[in-house]
């Protein structure tokens, strides 16, 4: 009956379930066909021919898209474009005050040329009138085009430190707990049971999830 089916079934599959990740499968399917007990014949070649079939196939083609995409990831295979295989920007560095102090001081340095170049275009003596004014002209063209760029050197700098900021932020939310972690295991026992509980990261740590656990439990409106 399909009561006695569904219980062979279940029995089998808990019997091949510590070999199951040991065997392929092919191998798999097959022996858990053979292995089948109490099972009558027309069950068996339904079972065999087309049940454990399909999902045989089912599991190799699956098998083979997980390998297909970790093959793809490991190799970057998963884009033709060679902007995918750049390295990180320096964005994802915590600190990155060298590059971007490079670039500060490239900007002051071109503001300072600019500012130069204006001031000389104004003391430029000629003796023509219409000489002069044509020097007036470039100088005052340069000097608003050297505002233009200290503009952007400010807000460059005010971009640098709001992102700064948040990546100290987001580095003691996720990161600073595991830093003090791995600290407090470095540390001697004598050293240990010298810090104080309220400074000890692991109970840090733990006093945190229990807070998450009861606000959870609140919020859910769990029994207490």
């Amino acid at each position: 009956s399909q009561g006695r089916l569904e219980v062979a079934l279940v029995a089998r599959k808990e019997a091949m379930s510590k070999k199951r990740n040991k065997i392929g499968c092919e191998k798999y399917w097959s022996d858990f066909v053979t292995g089948l007990a109490a099972i009558d014949e027309t069950s068996m070649n339904r079972l065999s021919g087309f049940h454990c079939e399909v999902a045989k196939r089912t599991e190799q083609v699956v098998c083979q898209i997980i390998d297909f995409s970790r093959e793809a990831y490991l190799y970057d295979q998963r884009f033709s474009q060679e902007l995918w295989n750049q390295p990180k920007p320096v964005d994802s560095i915590v600190d990155d005050f060298a590059v971007e102090a490079q670039n500060f001081a490239n900007s002051l340095a071109l503001s300072a040329a600019l500012s130069a170049a204006s001031v000389a275009f104004v003391l430029f003596d000629v003796r023509r009138d219409n000489a002069t004014n044509m020097a007036d002209i470039w100088g005052a063209i340069i000097a608003g085009f050297n505002i233009v760029i200290s503009f952007g050197t400010m807000t460059n700098i005010g971009r640098y430190k709001i992102r700064n900021e948040e990546a100290r932020i987001l580095f003691f939310d996720k990161l600073f707990l595991g830093v003090k972690k791995a600290a407090f295991r470095a540390m001697d026992l004598t050293v240990r049971q010298k810090i104080p509980p309220e400074d000890n990261p692991y109970l840090i740590d733990l006093e945190e999830k229990k807070q998450r656990f009861l606000d959870d439990v609140s919020y859910y409106d769990y029994d207490e």
